[in-house]
């Protein structure tokens, strides 16, 4: 009988010839020795397995999938095949460092019941780190009354969850094809599940521009769509986010600054319009009117529209 790996890590790829096998490394440096490093090839060509075929380490399995590319269809295929109950994620254009799953490991699951987490990452461009990234959380269980902004966390941020936890709560949202991260967190945190937060350093994010492969997703997202990703999720959860005024107002104030930059003013103006509380209104166009002077001086007619509307 096959052993239960103590974690698994899962990375999903799609067209990284010369970063994966460097995020793979990264990966098996942090997997412990009865650890697992799971590749879920979404698509490449050519084959993820054709990069990887130096590696002999046996943590190492590679898994394709057979239906439409998406990494949310990838993130869920990897974890549906994860052996171990801890999975973490790790992008397949990042590094993990190699202290992130023991420390997890051996040093705080055993003493807090606790059902996902993250952590702090550094910012790497052009080989040198730009900067370390905590948004002023502190080591330790996530409090429920903690900014959104200390909460939120994307998938490549040194996520990591527990198997169980995901299948009580449900697979990750593939109808999004952007900030698909954002919704599955506001369902885990829906849910009363506890996250843990690392301020040591977990994985480097690294910023690039392309070249033989794909740029960071994120920076190919155009800022309409991921607007409108969030104005998705803002319906979706509206009654939970009815109780979570600091979670609404994050909510809406990303989609006004995406719409902004987008030039697509009117979907600036229906997310002020449709918050409820005469206060926040006043805090959404106070946001409003700084982004429009940040976008240009042509702009500013933008929030007499806004304040002449809502």
């Amino acid at each position: 009988m096959t052993p239960i790996p103590s974690c698994s890590i899962v990375i999903p790829t799609q067209n990284r010839p010369k970063l994966l096998p460097i995020a793979v490394a990264s990966a098996l440096a942090a997997a412990p020795p009865d650890g697992e490093v799971l590749i879920v090839d979404d698509n490449s060509a050519p084959a993820a397995a054709a990069n990887l075929s130096d590696i002999t380490d046996p943590r190492l399995r590679i898994i394709l999938n057979p239906g439409a590319p998406g990494v949310a269809r990838a993130r869920n295929l990897g974890l549906r095949n994860a052996r171990a109950d801890v999975v973490f994620f790790l992008d397949d254009d990042d590094r993990m460092h190699p202290h992130y799953c023991a420390h997890l490991l051996g040093d705080i699951l055993p003493r807090h019941a606790v059902d996902y987490g993250h952590a702090a990452y550094a910012l790497i461009k052009d080989g040198a780190r730009l900067r370390r990234v905590t948004r002023g959380r502190t080591d330790g269980v996530i409090a429920k009354g903690a900014s959104f902004r200390q909460q939120a966390c994307g998938f490549g941020m040194g996520f990591w969850i527990r198997k169980s936890t995901y299948l009580a709560v449900g697979p990750i949202d593939e109808t999004l094809d952007t900030n698909e991260d954002t919704e599955y967190l506001l369902r885990l945190q829906a849910a009363g599940k506890r996250a843990w937060f690392s301020r040591r350093v977990a994985v480097d994010v690294c910023l690039h521009s392309g070249g033989t492969d794909q740029g960071h997703l994120t920076e190919r997202t155009s800022d309409l769509r991921r607007a409108r990703g969030f104005a998705h999720i803002l319906t979706r959860h509206h009654d939970f986010l009815a109780t979570q005024p600091a979670m609404r107002r994050f909510m809406r104030k990303r989609i006004i600054k995406k719409a902004v930059r987008a030039r697509f003013p009117e979907m600036a103006e229906t997310t002020i319009r449709q918050e409820a509380l005469a206060l926040e209104r006043l805090r959404l166009r106070a946001y409003f009117i700084v982004h429009c002077a940040r976008a240009g001086a042509s702009w500013t007619r933008l929030w007499r529209r806004v304040m002449a509307r809502t």
